[in-house]
């Protein structure tokens, strides 16, 4: 999944569903990715005048899969940054004195 298909699933995962005539050409094309692979389900509008898509329990899923992938990835990376910039100032404070 690439980056615009994810940020279009978490889009409506917070908004609780998005109308297709809220979409651009680009977008529905993503929308059509994301229905293929079962990530969103459609359903007809409350007043019946179009359709709505919703994000479904496999597209909630696979958002919690990538934000725990996210997270073993960056997580060590900023901790072991973290340790580096910590080493470096106490090697300053250690040549000032």
């Amino acid at each position: 999944m690439n980056k615009e298909q994810r940020k279009l699933l978490k889009r409506v995962q917070r908004s609780g569903g998005i109308n297709r005539d809220d979409l651009t050409d680009s977008e529905k094309e993503t929308i059509y990715f994301l229905l293929k692979n079962k990530l969103i389900i459609q359903k007809a509008t409350q007043n019946g005048s179009g359709l709505c898509y919703r994000i479904s329990e496999e597209g909630k899923s696979e958002l919690y899969v990538l934000h725990q992938t996210d997270f073993r990835f960056w997580f060590p990376i900023a901790l072991s940054n973290l340790l580096a910039v910590a080493a470096l100032i106490i090697s300053i404070i250690a040549l000032l004195k």
